[in-house]
């Protein structure tokens, strides 16, 4: 379970994804498998994430690919 395979990267497009500025505030979550799983693509990372005052008590932890952000708890 979670984010084992890379991507290959595909040429960029006017339908390639762009996701920027995703915040999550304010959570607390308990007994969940993956806290969170987050996937941008090789050629279109997901940008500026912020988890602030986040508490999860998870098996797996976050798991993240081509994806940047920042933790502050």
């Amino acid at each position: 379970m979670g984010l084992v395979e890379e991507l290959e990267a595909q040429e960029i497009t006017a339908t390639t994804p762009q996701v920027n500025g995703v915040t999550i505030r304010n959570l607390e979550a308990k007994d969940a498998k993956i806290a969170a799983l987050l996937s941008g693509l090789p050629e279109s990372i997901v940008n500026n994430v912020l988890f602030e005052n986040v508490a999860i008590d998870s098996e797996l932890g976050i798991q993240a690919r081509y994806v940047n952000g920042t933790l502050l708890n």
